[in-house]
Parts: C-alpha cells; structure tokens; sequence
C-alpha cells in the first residue's frame, strides 16, 4: 500500500504510477485539491538527478526546468523506434556525428 494519508502522498504514488486501479479510479471521480499542481512538481523532482527545478512536466521523460534564472529544457533519456526501411533516416542517423541539433539537419 502505498502513503495515502495526505495529498502529496497520493500525488507523487500517483506520479510513481503505484496506485491500483480502484484508488486511481477515486482519485479521478474526486475533486482536485488546489495543491495538486505544486505537488506534483515536488513528486517529479524527486525522481530526478539534477538541481534545476523542474517548471513542468511535459511528458514522461521531458520538463521544463530553471536554468541559470531562465528557462530551459531537459530530457531524461528518449528511444525512439524508427522504420528500418527508411533509406533516407537510414543516411542521416549513419551520417550524425552526435554534436550539435540533429533536429536543424532534419529542417525542425
């Protein structure tokens, strides 16, 4: 079981993804407490390895975080799974050197 006796104890299992079914299932028919949000900054950023403070989460693996007073990004780890037969990512992943944007190669 869980700690489920405060907000933030449901928060972060529910960031951890450990509550069973019945208690996510009355934690989505229950109001939301007002706390919610700061909670659930607090439950990922004690996931996390770093310092910088996490703004928002985007995803699963990806947030906005304070960085040196300003705005940033920070991704904790991506795979992608990509066609095999793809002969033109195939060039490009063979070709990327690991520096830089490979985003600004692709033209995004």
């Amino acid at each position: 079981m869980n700690d489920t006796t405060n907000t933030a104890g449901v928060t972060a299992a529910l960031v951890r993804r450990e509550l069973s079914w019945p208690e996510l299932l009355g934690l989505m028919r229950a109001p939301k407490e007002p706390t919610r949000f700061d909670e659930t900054i607090v439950a990922h950023q004690q996931l996390v390895d770093w310092d910088e403070q996490i703004l928002l989460p985007l995803g699963e693996n990806l947030y906005i975080v304070a960085k040196d007073g300003r705005r940033g990004d920070q991704l904790v780890a991506v795979e992608i799974d990509v066609p095999a037969d793809d002969a033109e990512l195939q060039r490009f992943a063979e070709s990327w050197n690991g520096g830089g944007n490979p985003r600004s190669a692709l033209g995004v």
